[in-house]
C-alpha cells in the first residue's frame, strides 16, 4: 500500500504513517490507542482539496449491535493487536472519528482489497475506471451470496495515508 500511494498516486512519504507489528518499536504498534491516535492525526490540518486514505490490513470481526442502527444486528469491527485487553474499534467509532468530522472539500478514501488488486492488474487505470472496477467487483460478490460475502469480508481492507 505504501508503494502504491508513493509510486502510483504521488503521496509524500512524510504524509504516510504505518503501524505494524513487524520489526518496529512500540510507538507504532497497531494497538487500539495508536490506531485511535493516528485516525485523529489523519484529519489534522486537512483542508479543501486534500485526499486522505485509510487502510487497515489486519483482523476484523463483528459484534452484536446494541444501538439498533444496523439492519443485520451487528457492528463490524477492527481488532487491534491488544483487542483482548483494550477492546475492538467499531465501525461507528471509525465513522465518528474520520468521516463525520471531515471538512468540506476533503475526500476520504476508505477502500477494500480490491483497490490494490485492481491497480496491480491495470497499472494505467484512470480513477473513474478504478471506481467502476471496484463497484463491479462488489456487485459480483453480492450476487454470489453469503459464502462469497464472507470470503470478501476476510479480504477487504479499510484504506489510508495512515496504513495499519
Amino acid at each position: 500500500m505504501r508503494r502504491l500511494l508513493l509510486n502510483h498516486f504521488g503521496y509524500n512519504p512524510r504524509d504516510i504513517v504505518i503501524l505494524t507489528e513487524v520489526n518496529q518499536g512500540i510507538e507504532i504498534a497497531p494497538t487500539k490507542k495508536n490506531i485511535q491516535k493516528y485516525m485523529n492525526w489523519l484529519l489534522e490540518d486537512c483542508k479543501d482539496g486534500d485526499y486522505l486514505v485509510f487502510f487497515f490490513s489486519g483482523h476484523g470481526s463483528r459484534q452484536p449491535n446494541f444501538t439498533g442502527d444496523e439492519l443485520d444486528g451487528f457492528d463490524e469491527t477492527i481488532c487491534p493487536v491488544d483487542y483482548m485487553n483494550e477492546g475492538k474499534i467499531t465501525e461507528n467509532e471509525i465513522y465518528s472519528t474520520i468521516v463525520e468530522p471531515l471538512p468540506e472539500g476533503v475526500t476520504l478514501h476508505a477502500i477494500t482489497y480490491i483497490l490494490v488488486d485492481t491497480v496491480k492488474n491495470y497499472p494505467e487505470i484512470t480513477y473513474g475506471e478504478l471506481l467502476d472496477c471496484m463497484h463491479k467487483f462488489l456487485e459480483d460478490m453480492n450476487q454470489k451470496g453469503c459464502l462469497a460475502r464472507r470470503m470478501l469480508r476476510r479480504r477487504l481492507v479499510v484504506s489510508s495515508a495512515v496504513a495499519f
